[in-house]
């Protein structure tokens, strides 16, 4: 079994970003267009790259490292073959799976190139990702439901049925680059002369043309347009999180996969309940005879209508409670709730007539009596319409 780590002049502790780095030292120093074009260079330079390919790769290296060799299966050379057309060597800007590109960018400003033929790049590719935001009342938050979303994206194209083409010819071989993908331009570099290759102008570097290209899409399989479908929002999300829908982003392009939508929950602010963590807050006004004789009081919750009970004595700023009426704790956990917190505020009638008021007298004389309220030392109250209700009520849970 050859020994890679040697060729490569490494340890067998040597990280990625080393392996990588003496792989480029050797290049440059065995590469035919830079040391001459020998059998000895050639035979050199295949043998660099062969110890690349698997110490470059975590899960071939595991295998080497147990002493299997993963390029046996192939003859010792590339799976599949060898890339790089018989020995001669390609190294081009255009394919983000060329190794190579980064090795002779800085001699040429470009694609560097010998006699071989660059892969076509396949035209069928993944759509992208979507993000969409998608605005919800606090109760469907709460409860959840399943809801239209609709977005901008990129539709298969109901012309072609997202083949690109209006027959079913196919593909055809490119007439320019005669199926390489790049076309060669001659230039004069620090070296000499120098090879650069660029995407075939044609076919945009595929290779291939479509024949008889549908004219909406232009051969593409796609259009711009807006989708809509339908999204299940759990109960229990939460504002800023995301669900994901596999195959439902951007059509791709000539037949690919489609890609994956993200739907982003926005929950709007309710003009009746605030939110602190999985709690909800609120306040509801009471007769100030409620508040004084206590009792069972109706009040409107996401619930539905709901009885509290009311202490006798309560005050304004007085809080009760319901359980289990707040925010799910987690995602589909309707039973695992927050409580709902009710302030109270106790109205007092602004205008009486007299017989009212000939009872109020006589409940204040009954409760100097009973010396409730006699005291005449002013207190020191915050005023509670300061910063808001809700910033005061804050400010008791402190």
């Amino acid at each position: 079994m050859k020994d890679y780590y040697s060729i490569l002049g490494v340890n067998k502790n040597a990280d990625e970003k080393e392996i990588k780095k003496a792989w480029k030292k050797k290049t440059r120093q065995f590469h035919p267009d830079l040391a001459g074009d020998t059998p000895e260079n050639n035979a050199k330079i295949s043998e660099i790259n062969d110890a690349f390919e698997v110490l470059g790769h975590a899960d071939k290296r595991s295998l080497y490292d147990r002493g299997i060799d993963p390029l046996n299966s192939n003859g010792g050379g590339f799976p599949g073959g060898d890339p790089f057309g018989g020995g001669a060597f390609n190294f081009n800007f255009g394919g983000s799976g060329d190794i190579f590109s980064d090795v002779f960018d800085m001699f040429t400003g470009g694609g560097f190139s010998g006699q071989g033929q660059r892969r076509q790049r396949s035209r069928k590719q993944r759509g992208d990702d979507v993000l969409a935001k998608h605005k919800i009342s606090l109760k469907v938050s709460i409860f959840g439901v399943e809801s239209d979303i609709s977005f901008n994206s990129r539709l298969r194209c109901d012309a072609c049925g997202g083949s690109g083409s209006t027959s079913n010819k196919g593909e055809a071989t490119c007439p320019t680059c005669q199926g390489r993908g790049v076309v060669e331009h001659i230039k004069n570099g620090l070296f000499g002369q120098m090879v650069q290759q660029s995407p075939c102008p044609t076919c945009d570097g595929f290779g291939t043309i479509i024949q008889d290209p549908c004219p909406k899409c232009v051969g593409k399989g796609v259009i711009n347009g807006k989708d809509t479908i339908k999204v299940k929002i759990p109960a229990g999300v939460k504002n800023g999180n995301r669900i994901q829908v596999t195959g439902r982003g951007a059509a791709g392009y000539n037949g690919g996969d489609n890609g994956t939508l993200f739907v982003e929950i926005q929950v709007k602010p309710d003009t009746v309940y605030e939110v602190n963590g999985d709690d909800l807050i609120c306040k509801m006004a009471i007769p100030f005879t409620v508040a004084l004789l206590g009792g069972q009081f109706a009040v409107e919750t996401l619930d539905g209508e709901k009885e509290i009970t009311i202490p006798q004595g309560s005050s304004s700023g007085q809080i009760v409670e319901i359980k289990g009426l707040g925010l799910p704790r987690r995602t589909n956990d309707l039973e695992n709730r927050g409580n709902l917190q009710v302030f109270l505020e106790v109205q007092v009638p602004q205008k009486l007539n007299t017989k009212q008021k000939k009872l109020i007298e006589q409940l204040a004389t009954l409760l100097k009596d009973d010396k409730f309220g006699s005291s005449t030392k002013p207190a020191v109250l915050e005023n509670v319409q300061t910063g808001g209700f809700f910033k005061w009520v804050k400010k008791l849970f402190r």
